[in-house]
């Protein structure tokens, strides 16, 4: 009689269990499947990112044009700049010159002159061309595509950065 209750009792449990077992099959066919809340989520998601795209190209777009605005200045700036040396060298140029007019010494051509002048000034001038160089390369719209930088367009920017350590050093 214990062996008959036993398996029946294991019966019930094995049924119950069956029964749980059958409902889990139903969930996990309805798991498998993707839901129609899926799709949206995913739709949505490629919405955010469609518009986290355009907003970070506007913000692109903006920090160009700000840096634009910049180089556009230094380049004012080292214009403005670089007249005081190439005053103070011409100046010394003509003194030199009216002291020779009187002594024996030869006097300084004009071509002597602008040496003297473009390498007192060569700082600035660099500084000008680096700055031009730049501005140059913040006004193409699109320097690079999807599959990376055109070197055609990034030349600019290039030479405006190997100008900066010939800069440093002068």
């Amino acid at each position: 009689m214990s062996t008959a209750q036993r398996r029946g009792k294991r019966t019930a449990m094995t049924e119950g269990k069956s029964a749980e077992n059958a409902s889990d099959n139903t969930s996990d066919a309805t798991a498998a499947a993707p839901p129609e809340d899926l799709n949206e989520q995913l739709e949505k998601a490629m919405r955010t990112v469609v518009s986290n795209k355009a907003a970070t190209e506007t913000l692109h777009e903006n920090w160009r044009s700000y840096l634009l605005h910049i180089a556009v200045l230094v380049i004012v700036m080292s214009f403005v700049q670089v007249q005081t040396p190439i005053s103070a060298c011409l100046k010394d140029i003509k003194a030199v010159n009216r002291q020779t007019n009187n002594g024996a010494t030869a006097m300084i051509s004009w071509k002597e002159a602008i040496g003297f002048v473009l390498q007192d000034t060569l700082c600035e001038w660099i500084g000008i061309c680096l700055a031009a160089s730049l501005a140059y390369f913040l006004l193409s719209k699109r320097p690079h595509d999807d599959t990376g930088v055109k070197w055609s367009a990034a030349m600019p920017y290039v030479i405006s950065s190997a100008l900066i350590p010939i800069q440093l050093s002068t």
